[in-house]
């Protein structure tokens, strides 16, 4: 993983975990395994 997508990676995990209920905390761990699966 290049430095730059896994800094995109911390921002949006951080972003998405300072507004998020516990049914998108699920739905976002599904999304980042596909993204990181790609």
């Amino acid at each position: 993983m290049g430095a730059m997508k896994e800094k995109h990676l911390q921002n949006k995990i951080f972003e998405f975990a300072t507004k998020s209920n516990k049914a998108g905390v699920d739905k976002f761990k599904l999304d980042l395994q596909n993204f990181i699966n790609q």
